[in-house]
C-alpha cells in the first residue's frame, strides 16, 4: 500500500514566516540571557569603572613591595602582565592585566549578542585576586599604600567582597 501525503499538509502552513521568526528570536534571546553573568549590566558600564586610575607599571611596584614573593612577568597575551606567587618552591598564577592605565574597577566588553567577550581588569580586581590567593592582606593594602576607600557606583561590589572573614 502506497501512502502519499498531501503537499498541503507538509510543514506548518498555518504559521506565518514573521511569526516563526519572532518565536525563533524570542527563544534565542532567552538562551542568550542564560549565558549572561551576574550584575552584567552594571559591569558593562566602563565609565562607572574608571574611578582612580593607576598605571600597571606603578601597580606592579606597589604589589611587589607588599609581597616580594610575587613574580611579575610578561603575560600570555601581547601587552599583558601576569602575577605569579612563589609558594612552596612552585610558581602559581594569581592574576593578570594589561599594561597601561588600569581603571579602579573591572568592566566587561560584550559581543554582538550582548554576551561577555572580554574583561578590562581593574586594579581592585587584581588586589582581590591577590588577597584570595593569600599573597597580600586587606590590612597591608589599607596601611601600605592607602589605596583609599572604594567610592562610586561600583564600590558596593568591592565592599561586599571585603566583608568576607577570610580576607580580614
Amino acid at each position: 500500500m502506497l501512502i502519499q501525503t498531501d503537499i498541503n499538509e507538509l510543514g506548518d502552513k498555518n504559521v506565518k514566516d514573521h511569526e516563526s521568526l519572532a518565536k525563533f528570536k524570542e527563544e534565542t534571546k532567552a538562551l542568550i540571557d542564560t549565558r549572561k553573568i551576574p550584575n552584567q549590566k552594571e559591569l558593562e558600564d566602563a565609565k562607572a569603572a574608571v574611578g582612580r586610575v593607576i598605571y600597571a607599571t606603578d601597580f606592579n611596584l606597589m604589589i611587589q613591595k607588599l609581597n616580594p614573593q610575587l613574580q611579575i612577568l610578561p603575560g600570555g597575551y601581547p601587552g599583558a602582565w601576569q602575577v605569579r606567587l612563589l609558594k612552596g618552591g612552585e610558581s602559581q598564577y594569581v592574576t593578570g592585566y594589561m599594561n597601561g592605565p588600569m581603571p579602579e574597577y573591572s568592566f566587561i566588553v560584550t559581543d554582538e549578542h550582548g554576551l561577555p567577550a572580554n574583561e578590562v581588569r581593574g586594579w581592585r580586581s587584581a588586589l582581590m585576586a591577590l588577597m584570595k590567593a593569600g599573597a597580600i592582606t586587606l590590612k597591608q593594602i589599607e596601611n601600605e599604600y592607602k589605596f583609599g576607600t572604594a567610592n562610586g557606583t561600583r564600590s558596593h561590589l568591592w565592599n561586599a567582597q571585603i566583608q568576607d572573614k577570610e580576607l580580614r
